[in-house]
């Protein structure tokens, strides 16, 4: 029973973390619907209120169980689920006690749920069997987001010493180019202009099916398969920029030209710190690589402050590669020791205030870095993807480099959200852009 006999068959979701997070959000919706329960409108109690949760972080952890919080106030006599990494990462027990859910599902679990077994766990212990990443049905549509997120793996064994995803998601798995394909053009077919290839480790695609596949054969049938979309890579490592992949996205438009390349730190000593993979300059040689064959890509990073064992010359080494690399916008991190990684247990902690005052550094940087972008931008013919919000009382979305944009149609084109349209940039204004809209994409 998914729902109290006395609840209204309705569902709610509160989809938290990463991209994958967000599609794995996208078929729980749609097996709670084939299931007959309906998604419950504005105001309007849920017989199942769900909570997709994500541990990445503490921010992350404190998110998911306020997220569990509102939901069982918001439908009090309904039935509350904590599904996903922050069950996997605390545990059944202590999920269920900390965020008061009647229902604790583990990450391995939520892939196979609601099913037969689905009520097992959190009553007598058993749990279902976990499905093979890529569930056979996928998804047809994407809710509440213009562009549309399509995992083609899960799972990591990187092993960055900060990281808890891989005890959360286990081993990389890939999904067969075939089934990515046909998820496409079911995405494609309810109207979505752009794809987000995404995944837990994206670069690592396809090496476990054992066919000699990689990320740019993925990128060739997405394309196939969705001819009127563009794709864009959600994150890669600056390792995994193979020659094939650089050689595709420079002979096809509809490639975007943006790259996420996490880059974490720009110190060689924190990031064998890390166990991060690359060095700084195995970093920036990456970034010439691209430059030298894509017509102004932009790059966007990740970057953590306060690791421990950072001190001021390593932070420094970070914001002048930072400078060096030009990147167009920068997420910036402060260290989150994570219970389980080696990294919780190192010394020479950062002090809070100086890891604040990091992060206000490097954020500042970073808004110098994307204002630079923009002007670079200034004069261009672009593709900009419309979604629901507006940017100074303009329609607005975002371009194929990622760049926020507000559009001024004239004459009877209207701008409609999830519509690609055709622009020339006018001005830039700090880290946005405003566009005349020239036309619709074809």
């Amino acid at each position: 029973m998914l729902t109290p006999p006395d609840s209204p068959r309705t569902y709610r979701i509160a989809n938290l973390g990463c991209k994958v997070n967000q599609y794995e959000g996208q078929t729980l919706a749609e097996r709670l619907e084939a299931a007959g329960l309906r998604s419950a409108a504005d105001g309007e109690p849920a017989g199942l209120s769900l909570v997709n949760s994500c541990a990445v972080t503490a921010a992350a952890e404190r998110r998911s169980l306020d997220a569990a919080r509102e939901l069982r106030r918001a439908s009090p006599g309904g039935r509350l689920v904590l599904a996903g990494c922050l069950v996997s990462h605390l545990g059944r027990e202590e999920a269920l006690a900390r965020s008061g859910a009647d229902l604790a599902l583990a990450q391995d679990e939520k892939a196979a749920w609601p099913g037969p077994a689905a009520e097992a766990p959190g009553t007598d212990g058993s749990r279902p069997s976990p499905q093979p990443c890529g569930e056979p049905a996928g998804i047809s549509r994407f809710d509440g987001h213009s562009r549309a997120f399509l995992k083609v793996q899960d799972g990591c064994a990187a092993g960055c010493s900060y990281c808890v995803v891989p005890a959360l998601r286990g081993r990389p798995r890939s999904r067969p180019p075939a089934e990515i394909a046909a998820e496409a053009a079911r995405l494609a077919a309810d109207g979505r202009r752009e794809l987000v290839l995404c995944g837990t480790h994206l670069g690592w695609y396809g090496r476990d099916l054992g066919r000699g596949l990689e990320l740019a054969d993925v990128v060739e049938a997405v394309l196939a398969a969705a001819p009127r979309a563009r794709v864009r890579l959600s994150s890669l490592e600056a390792g995994e920029l193979s020659a094939r992949l650089l050689e595709l996205a420079a002979g096809e438009p509809r490639v975007c030209p943006h790259f996420h390349l996490p880059l974490q730190s720009g110190d060689d000593v924190v990031l064998r710190a890390m166990n991060r993979r690359g060095r700084s300059g195995d970093f920036l040689a990456a970034v010439e690589r691209l430059r030298g064959r894509l017509d102004l890509p932009a790059v966007t990073t990740d970057v953590i402050v306060g690791f421990p064992g950072e001190d001021r010359r390593a932070f420094a080494r970070t914001l002048e590669l930072c400078r060096r690399a030009g990147f167009s916008r920068l997420h910036v991190f402060r260290f989150s020791p994570r219970r389980g990684t080696p990294a919780a247990e190192l010394p020479g902690r950062v002090p809070a205030a100086e890891g604040l005052a990091r992060a206000g550094e490097l954020k500042t940087l970073g808004q110098e870095l994307a204002a630079a972008f923009a002007s670079a931008c200034v004069g261009r013919d672009e593709e900009v993807l419309a979604e629901k919000g507006r940017l100074a009382g303009l329609p607005a979305g975002y371009s194929a480099r990622y760049v926020r944009t507000a559009l001024r149609a004239t004459g009877e084109l209207a701008v409609r959200a999830r519509g690609l349209y055709r622009v020339r940039v006018g001005r830039a204004a700090g880290a946005e852009l405003f566009a005349e809209v020239r036309g619709e994409a074809p």
